[in-house]
């Protein structure tokens, strides 16, 4: 989720054999029969070209849009570590199977079917996140639960101090 011109954008990635496929995670393909990244960089760098930290971050993140990926988990593994790298974010990604994670021994709560593109700003968690200049506020308004790359193309290196003081 994107916030642009227009209002909030939802950017999001085509499946195949859609989004409820039951498919352990690692087993989840990307349906590349649409132009989907071509889309996605293209409402990226039409909400984001102006924005304070585009021009210093948009060579990191291209790549994404530009290489065909079979797997959902390995895009979604190396745009994380590139965020995690970009905002300085030490942090271990490891991982795991669905079960292990969601099991009834651990304490980690699905939510995998509560957040939505559709709910994604009605719930609580929503409410604490981190303020900041966005790109369009004077338009659309303050935009909450919006996709990191908002955040980093908007605060730049203070995206790590923004998160942390948003959750003390």
């Amino acid at each position: 989720m994107i916030p642009t011109s227009n209002g909030v954008c939802s950017l999001t990635v085509p499946l195949s054999g859609g989004r409820n496929n039951r498919l352990i995670l690692k087993d989840v393909r990307i349906d590349q029969r649409t132009a989907w990244q071509q889309q996605h960089w293209r409402t990226i760098y039409s909400a984001y070209g102006k924005s304070p930290w585009f021009e210093f971050y948009r060579d990191g993140l291209e790549p994404f849009f530009n290489r065909d990926y079979t797997f959902l988990a390995d895009w979604n593994m190396e745009l994380l570590h590139w965020v995690f790298s970009v905002i300085g974010a030490k942090m271990k990604i490891e991982a795991r199977v669905a079960e292990d994670i969601f099991g009834p021994e651990n304490r980690i709560f699905d939510l995998r079917n509560k957040i939505l593109p559709k709910n994604f700003q009605e719930n609580k968690w929503a409410e604490n996140g981190p303020f900041y200049p966005q790109v369009f506020q004077e338009k659309i308004g303050f935009q909450s639960n919006m996709s990191i790359i908002d955040l980093i193309f908007c605060e730049g290196k203070n995206t790590l101090y923004s998160l942390r003081k948003a959750t003390s």
